[in-house]
């Protein structure tokens, strides 16, 4: 549908009507007059909606393949049911794996975030994108020029084209609203289609500031009257009411023209629930096929789970058998009230304990774990079963899992009460972890097999890009997927945060004893950096230290190339005036100088109370918790609680 003629169904409009369609509504009857009817605008924008499988669940595939096909298919379903939109897919990235709304981001890295969101949206243009600056539901982040593009951004900045609409986040960007800042709204526009909808998040916005802004006003309740006052008072434009229902209309024409012929090629169906399980440890009890199992956990959360016999995990020490699993499935608080009765199981038989969950979590008694099982999508036993007997997870982290949730600089103690919050910059995930000390589990990349790969022949050459050529090879007995990874270092110290960053992936399945080629072309978007003088992006050239691996731990050949750059980089922050910034073997512990030139801001000794972005009290939360219990399915009830209980109602 061309523009013109969507200006041709605005103009038949009343402002009532264009304001309905604008001012938060789900389903709207002005759609009719556009010749679109019975479309919703989508169901899963509402404020506690989940679904499955998770974007931490693709994220652990480190498939490409898999999350377009996944894409497709969930596009398809969309279209086939009359919605206007396939859902929302997070382009944020996870700062804290250890709360459990980690499940709605694909990964602490933004390039592999990046791929991903790409490849899960470029079938289809009927995608929300939402959480870009990773702050969750809520948030007040302060967040310096690079962190900013090279972190928050980059996954829109790769992927953004492909959106129908980006949600805004919730909350404050360096003390701007996000939700009513033009200046904030603008830049989001840069990274989208030019007629893509901004749409704001649930209860997070002024209605008037929002339609000022060029966002539509998604609200719990319609917002109709307040924004045609503000419209009779001039405090609004009508023509940018006129500009917003054009942006809503194109995507809604997109989706629609979409549906027309799309469906002869239909998506590969995936085995989500085995490509996404990460196999964390294991000593050998797996595989196994001559022990008796036992399960243990929660049965209603398993399709099949009255079918394999699950029992309640208080009942466990009195019905061992020759290998005991604990299917653990609600984990937010921690194992503490699981902890010992798992404990206890391994001092009688091998114990493999399954988090089927979206988050990491403290193990406690991890060491005397015969092996350990993330599923970050998993609802029928007879996956587990599979894996246990006989299939090898084939899912990675993406995230890096620390032994505790202090040993994230963020939630640490120490440095809570400091008005810099040990603010990192560009230093999020396993790359903070690169310079700062904590005592990680398993590291991002990790996920073991029941088989062994050798990388063989490694050539790496440089030049004008930077490509790796190797032999794999599988020297086990049993069938596998190999995920190999490229890390780039940049040697010497013309910029910070340019340590072992990701640049390249592959899965690659062998069977037992196959080789196979593989050829990784760097990409060059990581080996660029942010000018703030120049605001733009620059290629850094250099030598750089190219790490092929298993994981950002496991790393298996170095080599050295130098990467040839025409453009010239001219960093705002050096070494001499941040030097903490430029650590990449010690103690990261930035001082107030160095954080006032990272930020351009003046030091804060305390934090700025925002009373309107704290968690609603408990009579509010109750019965959204009891309501939502009733109607949504058990396995996303913790998530979608989660969701409540941390969730401002204004």
């Amino acid at each position: 549908m061309s523009i013109d003629e969507i200006r041709a169904l605005v103009a038949k409009l009343t402002l009532r009507e264009k304001i309905e369609f604008i001012g938060g509504g789900i389903e709207c009857a002005a759609l009719k007059k556009a010749d679109i009817p019975e479309t919703v605008l989508t169901s899963e924008l509402l404020p506690y909606s989940a679904s499955e499988p998770s974007e931490l669940a693709v994220g652990c595939t480190f498939s490409k393949e898999i999350a377009a096909s996944l894409g497709k298919e969930k596009s398809i379903t969309a279209s086939r049911t009359g919605a206007a939109f396939a859902g929302t897919v997070s382009c944020g990235l996870i700062l804290n794996p250890m709360r459990i709304s980690a499940c709605g981001f694909f990964s602490e890295d933004a390039f592999l975030a990046a791929e991903l969101l790409k490849s899960y949206s470029e079938y289809s243009p009927s995608y929300v994108f939402t959480g870009a600056l990773g702050q969750g539901l809520y948030g007040d982040r302060t967040v310096d020029e690079r962190a900013l593009h090279e972190l928050y951004l980059y996954p829109l900045y790769r992927a953004g084209k492909n959106a129908a609409a980006v949600m805004t986040d919730g909350g404050y960007l360096n003390g701007r609203k996000v939700s009513s800042s033009r200046e904030i709204v603008d830049m989001y526009r840069g990274f989208t289609d030019n007629r893509a909808m901004l749409i704001t998040a649930y209860n997070d916005c002024d209605e008037q500031g929002a339609v000022n802004s060029g966002a539509y006003a998604l609200n719990d309740e319609f917002c109709v009257k307040d924004i045609i006052r503000a419209t009779e008072r001039g405090d609004i434009a009508e023509s940018k009411i006129d500009k917003i229902a054009e942006r809503t209309l194109y995507a809604l024409a997109r989706a629609k023209e979409f549906g027309v012929g799309a469906f002869d090629d239909e998506p590969n169906r995936t085995d989500i629930a085995i490509d996404s399980a990460v196999l964390l440890k294991n000593d050998g009890v797996l595989p196994t096929k001559d022990k008796s199992v036992a399960f243990f956990g929660d049965v209603k959360f398993f399709d099949d789970g009255e079918e394999y016999g699950v029992m309640p995990i208080s009942s466990a020490l009195s019905n061992l058998k020759e290998l005991n699993v604990f299917l653990v499935t609600d984990y937010g608080d921690g194992l503490s009230g699981v902890a010992d009765i798992i404990s206890g199981s391994t001092d009688s038989a091998p114990t493999v304990l399954v988090l089927c969950g979206g988050a990491a979590t403290p193990i406690p008694m991890e060491k005397s774990l015969n092996a350990v099982l993330f599923c970050p999508y998993c609802p029928k036993v007879s996956d587990i079963y599979k894996m246990l007997t006989d299939l090898s997870p084939r899912g990675r982290l993406p995230f890096t899992w620390c032994a505790s949730a202090e040993d994230y600089p963020r939630n640490n103690k120490k440095y809570l009460s400091r008005g810099d919050f040990r603010y990192e910059s560009l230093y999020n995930g396993y790359a903070l972890f690169n310079n700062h000390k904590s005592d990680i589990l398993y590291p991002f990349g990790h996920g073991l097999s029941y088989t062994s790969f050798e990388i063989e022949k490694v050539n790496v050459t440089g030049g004008d890009k930077i490509t790796a050529e190797f032999d794999i090879k599988n020297t086990g007995d049993k069938n596998g997927v190999a995920v190999v990874q490229m890390y780039v270092t940049l040697s010497g110290a013309s910029v910070y945060g340019l340590t072992r960053r990701l640049v390249a992936f592959k899965r690659v399945h062998l069977k037992k004893g196959e080789s196979a080629g593989v050829k990784l072309d760097a990409d060059l978007s990581r080996t660029s950096v942010y000018d703030e003088n120049n605001m733009d992006f620059r290629l850094v050239g250099g030598k750089y230290r190219v790490d092929i691996g298993l994981s950002s731990k496991d790393i298996r050949a170095s080599k050295e190339v130098k990467l040839i750059s025409k453009t010239k980089v001219s960093p705002r922050v050096k070494k001499e005036n941040a030097p903490s910034y430029y650590i990449t073997d010690g103690v990261f512990l930035p001082t107030a100088p160095e954080i006032e030139k990272i930020l351009s801001v003046p030091f804060i000794s305390k934090k700025v109370e925002r009373p309107e972005l704290n968690p609603p009290p408990p009579e509010k939360v109750k019965p959204l918790i009891a309501r939502a219990k009733k109607s949504v399915p058990i396995r996303l009830f913790p998530r979608v609680k989660h969701k409540i209980e941390n969730t401002p109602i204004n």
